[in-house]
This record gives C-alpha cells, sequence and structure tokens, in this order.
C-alpha cells in the first residue's frame, strides 16, 4: 500500500511536467492553424431603419436599409424577402460619398467612406401582423444581409372631420383616352386654423408604366394649392376652395384637377387614397406672443377604393384609315411645297394633325387605297414616317413622286379616331391639293451645250451650198449666234499613258487642297472653341496648370521645402477656387504648417510618398471642382 500510494504523487507530477510541455506546443501550433484555415470574409453589415408607428391599412411605411461597407462603384443591388401580402417596393437608392484627411506624427493618410442607403416602401392591404424581410445588399459577389422586422397594421381611424374624394369614370376607359379626374381634400370649417400640414397618398398617382398624366399645371405664387405626396416627390397643383355642406357638417373642400392616360390594357384594383394630417389640440405663446403648437396629433381619412377597366379601341367597324388616335375633333390638313412638278419629281407633302387626344401616339394611317394615293399614279416611301409634336399639332413630312402625267391633283386623304364618348370611329377628310404635271424632258447628244462657238455665218452667202440662199429662207440671227454641238470634238480619249499623266499631275494638288481645308476647318473649330470659354474659367485653369507644375517640382526638393511649396500652390488654387476649399484642404495647410514651424523640425529630410500622394488627391478633388 506505501508503495502504490507512493507511486501515485509521482505519476501526476510526470502528468503535469507532460502538460506543461504541452501548452507551448500548441501555442505555437495555432497561428499555423489559423493560416490553414484562412481568414473569414466579414459579411457587410446593414442597418434597418423603419418609420414610427403607428401603421395604418393603406398608408405607405418607409423602410431605409443603410450600409456603409460597399465599394463606391458599382451601385450594389437591392433585393428583399417575400411578403405574403402588401406591396413592397424599391423607390430608389441613395449614395453618398464622404473623405477625411488624417495626420499622425507627420505621416498623412486618407479615408474614404461609402454609404449607401436603399429606401423601400410597404403598403398594406389588410390589418394585421406583418414580418418584412430580410433585405439584402450585394455588390460583387459580397451580400449583406438585415433582420426582419415585425409590425402591426391597424384601420385607418376615420375622422368625419376630414374626407378625401377622387373621382373616376364607373364604365371603362380606352387606351390613349384622357380622363379628367377630380382630387377633393373636404376640411370641417372648424379645423381650419387648427390643420399644420397633411398628406395625401394614392396608388393611382405612382403605376407610371400604367397610368400617365398630362397637361399638370404650375401654380401661380399666391395661388391656392393641392400638395399630393408620390413616389417621385410632392406633387404641387393649383386648386380651387369652394365651401360645401354635408350632413350638419360644412366643410371648406380643396379640389384640383389631374388628366389621366390609361397606357396598358387591363383591369386594375385601386386600393383607398389615404389623407393624413396633423391637428393642433393646443396652443403656447413664444417670447414675442405669437402662437405656436404645444400638442398635435395625427388624423385620417381614406377614399374609396376603385377598380378601373382600361380596353382596346374595338375590331369592329374599325375603318383603313385608324392609326390608334383616340379623342374627339380631330383633323387632317395637308400641304405641299410646290403645285407645278415635272414627272417623276419628289414633292415634300406636310401631314398636319390636331385634335383633342395623345398627340404623342398618334401616327399615319395606310395612305393608299380608295381614300388615298393610287400606287399606279403616286409612289410613297417604304416603311413608317416619323412625326413630331410641334405645339397642339403633329406634324409629318411625306414625300411623294408622280408616275403620271394626268395627275391633276392631291387627293383627298382620309383619317379616322376612336370617340370614347361617343363610343364609335369618327373620320375626317382634307382637301385635295391642285398639281400642275409636266411631262419628262428627254435629252439627246444635240442638247449638249459645246464649249467651242461656232462662227457666225453672213446671211448674204451664195452659192451651191448655201441652204437658206437656195430656199430663199434669211437665216435665224438667235440659231447664228447660240453654240452647237456642231465641230465639237467628241472623241474618247484611249491612250493609258496620256490619263495616267494627267490624273497624276492633279492628284498633288487634290490632295494639298483637301490636306489645307482640313487644317483650316480644325483651327478654326479650335479657335471657335477657346473663345467660347469664360474669361474667368481659362484664368482658373492657367492658374492651377500653374501651381500643379510647382508641386511637381516640389517633389524633389527637402522635405520642409516640400511641405512650403505644396501648401503655397495649393493656396494660390484655392484662392482662385473658393468653392474648392474643403474642409480636407484646410486640414491639409494646417498640418502642413505644424510641420514646417515646429522647433525641432529638421530641413535635410527626405519628403514622404504618401504626402506627396495626399497633395495629388487634394488637387485631383479641386480639379474635379474646375469642371
Amino acid at each position: 500500500m506505501s508503495n502504490a500510494s507512493s507511486e501515485a504523487p509521482e505519476c501526476a507530477r510526470n502528468n503535469s511536467r507532460s502538460v506543461v510541455r504541452l501548452v507551448p506546443a500548441l501555442l505555437c501550433a495555432l497561428p499555423v492553424w489559423l493560416g490553414l484555415a484562412g481568414p473569414a470574409a466579414a459579411e457587410p453589415a446593414l442597418q434597418l431603419a423603419v418609420a414610427r408607428a403607428p401603421y395604418y391599412v393603406g398608408a405607405p411605411i418607409e423602410l431605409q436599409v443603410q450600409s456603409e461597407d460597399f465599394e463606391r462603384s458599382p451601385e450594389p443591388e437591392c433585393s428583399a424577402g417575400a411578403t405574403a401580402t402588401g406591396q413592397l417596393r424599391l423607390l430608389r437608392v441613395v449614395p453618398s460619398f464622404s473623405s477625411s484627411v488624417q495626420i499622425i506624427n507627420g505621416r498623412m493618410s486618407k479615408k474614404e467612406v461609402s454609404t449607401f442607403t436603399c429606401v423601400w416602401e410597404f403598403t398594406a392591404t389588410q390589418p394585421g401582423s406583418y414580418r418584412l424581410g430580410p433585405f439584402f445588399m450585394e455588390q460583387n459577389g459580397e451580400k449583406g444581409r438585415s433582420q426582419q422586422f415585425a409590425l402591426k397594421v391597424a384601420v385607418v381611424p376615420k375622422d368625419p372631420r376630414i374626407k378625401l374624394r377622387i373621382g373616376l369614370p364607373d364604365g371603362p376607359v380606352y387606351l390613349g383616352q384622357r380622363v379628367l379626374m377630380a382630387i377633393e381634400f373636404w376640411l370641417d370649417e372648424a379645423l381650419q386654423d387648427s390643420v399644420r400640414g397633411y398628406v395625401i397618398r394614392s396608388e393611382l398617382f405612382d403605376r407610371e408604366e400604367v397610368f400617365h398624366f398630362v397637361g399638370d399645371a404650375t401654380p401661380d405664387r399666391g395661388e391656392q394649392t393641392l400638395n399630393i405626396q408620390t413616389a417621385a416627390g410632392e406633387l404641387i397643383l393649383p386648386a380651387v376652395v369652394q365651401r360645401r355642406k354635408s350632413g350638419r357638417r360644412k366643410y371648406l373642400v380643396v379640389m384640383a384637377e389631374r388628366t389621366l392616360m390609361p397606357l396598358r390594357e387591363g383591369e386594375f384594383e385601386l386600393a383607398p387614397a389615404t389623407l393624413e394630417a396633423t391637428e393642433v389640440t393646443r396652443w403656447q405663446r413664444d417670447l414675442f406672443g405669437a402662437r405656436r403648437p404645444a400638442e398635435t396629433r395625427r388624423i385620417f381619412a381614406q377614399g374609396e377604393a376603385h377598380r378601373l377597366v382600361v380596353k382596346a379601341p374595338p375590331d369592329r367597324n374599325r375603318p383603313p384609315s385608324f392609326a390608334g388616335a383616340v379623342g374627339r375633333g380631330f383633323s387632317l390638313e395637308v400641304t405641299a411645297d410646290r403645285s407645278v412638278v415635272q414627272l417623276g419629281d419628289p414633292i415634300t407633302l406636310t401631314l398636319t394633325i390636331r385634335g383633342d387626344g395623345n398627340l404623342a401616339n398618334v401616327a399615319l394611317p395606310r395612305l393608299e387605297g380608295e381614300h388615298g394615293f393610287s400606287p399606279a399614279q403616286f409612289r410613297l416611301p417604304d416603311g413608317d414616317v416619323a412625326g413630331e409634336v410641334v405645339g397642339d399639332a403633329k406634324v409629318f413630312k411625306l414625300p411623294v413622286r408622280v408616275l403620271d402625267d394626268a395627275v391633276q391633283e392631291v387627293p383627298a386623304l382620309h383619317y379616322s379616331w376612336f370617340d370614347p364618348e361617343l363610343g364609335r370611329y369618327e373620320t375626317s377628310e382634307s382637301r385635295p391639293i391642285a398639281l400642275s404635271v409636266r411631262p419628262a424632258q428627254m435629252i439627246s447628244a444635240s442638247d449638249v451645250v459645246s464649249g467651242t462657238s461656232k462662227p457666225a455665218a453672213s446671211p448674204l452667202r451664195s452659192g451651191a451650198g448655201d441652204e437658206h440662199a437656195n430656199t430663199g429662207r434669211e437665216e435665224d440671227p438667235r440659231i447664228r449666234s447660240s453654240f452647237s454641238l456642231t465641230g465639237a470634238d467628241l472623241s474618247i480619249e484611249e491612250d493609258s499613258d496620256k490619263l495616267i499623266a494627267a490624273r497624276d499631275d492633279r492628284s498633288g494638288l487634290r490632295a494639298a487642297a483637301y490636306g489645307g481645308s482640313i487644317l483650316a476647318l480644325a483651327l478654326a473649330l479650335g479657335a471657335r472653341r477657346r473663345a467660347q470659354i469664360d474669361p474667368q474659367i481659362r484664368r482658373q485653369r492657367a492658374v492651377y496648370q500653374t501651381q500643379r507644375k510647382r508641386i511637381e517640382a516640389a517633389r524633389s526638393l527637402p522635405r520642409i521645402e516640400a511641405l512650403s511649396e505644396m501648401a503655397a500652390a495649393v493656396r494660390e488654387i484655392a484662392a482662385q477656387l473658393p468653392e474648392s476649399r474643403s474642409p480636407a484642404v484646410e486640414r491639409f495647410l494646417t498640418e502642413c504648417d505644424a510641420v514646417i514651424y515646429a522647433p525641432d523640425a529638421t530641413t535635410h529630410e527626405t519628403l514622404e510618398p504618401e504626402l506627396a500622394s495626399l497633395a495629388d488627391a487634394l488637387l485631383d478633388e479641386m480639379q474635379e471642382t474646375l469642371r
């Protein structure tokens, strides 16, 4: 027993010595294992911010997902997890860039931060609990992920003192039709002095791919307005104010109008529009005795849901002269650039279409046929002819060739459109244009004018060869004085040596003329461009180039002299470009002065490459300001 007990402590001491020797070995091997495993790539961090509660059905909720862990370019892609109900859409991506310069122990460093914010909007279609996300941002294979967010959406608590109405037609509308709609904000007269701001939102104003609004007027200064919040920003419309009574309440009704034009066929379920206003419940006086809000609360109203049916114009009874115009009161006017023309020569016709409709979608119908041009008499261009909207009309330029000299007029052309109010197609007709077509003139060799004039013959000649003397007719002096082809040398030179010699003689002169013309044109364009530059800009550019060369030359100087030259050059540029004097420039100048005027500064040290690179970076930023 004594031997066993004495061996146990000895064995324990041996084990402890083995553990002590093993620990340093493990510590030495740990860096090797970490190196084999490789550094774990950190996932970009995303922060999620959500608008404050409460949340209501139909009221958009803004969410912002932000990260500072991505490079400046390219812009990261934003995505989100699927939501069971409701509408989640990406409004925009907002980039933000900042830079800072730091100098520690005479060494300068520059840090750039790229911040990207994905702005989302969620609209709940029914009350209940929702879980949004996760949200993602991805760039060059690196993907960041945010946490999910839970929220509770309630039914809009309607306040009878405010109302919102949007007027849309009950029946179907047609593609390209202009639909006048009214937007009405009803406000109880008792709240006239208590409401401090409101927000109107509607899905109808955000679906730009389906609904297009035309002719929104800009309000004049001092004019009553109605403000609408859209995905593209706040829309300010001119409005009128009316007094109306509903039940026992008296309301002030702010009304504006917009013109809707459907762009896509289909049936569209539109969620109710929402109105959110801020009511002041308690006032207080400021130091100057003026009233200001002390307590406020949010009040809500909701419009009605709409179902809008958009149809294409019917195929039944569609005339061949219909080309997509929808509206009313269309007319076609045709004019020609000339009324006297030779057979085969082109005529340019100007076709002007006017009407109450979407002129951007107006096109020309098929112009050949019974109510148009005859293919045997006129030749029209192949393909579609593009038009241009000019004021309240759309103008087309149509080149036409006359193929028959029996043509006496440009025929009347038909133009049809669909009138949605009448529910049928209408047709207008242009006026014909009188034409005078001359036959084509054939030119023979005898009609060619020779450069050699024939000597005038005397009318008193006589003899057997005198034709005029034998016939007793007197020669026409106009014929005698005109040029004639008779006697002209019309032979073709066949000697290749002569032809090559003549071409070589002229090729040098031709090349010199072309080269001189191109050089003169280039010099003229350069002079014109220089003359158009503002003198102030030319002066700023000259100063920038001079000081940049000064900084380049300072690289080879000792450290103190180099920093003095660089600081002086940067100050010269900043004096000419005050807008380029950023905080980074100020910090650079401050640190340069600190090094230059330091008590223990040595004059023989060389300039650090980091300082020179930082100076170049600052100059590049200042050059961007100059551009």
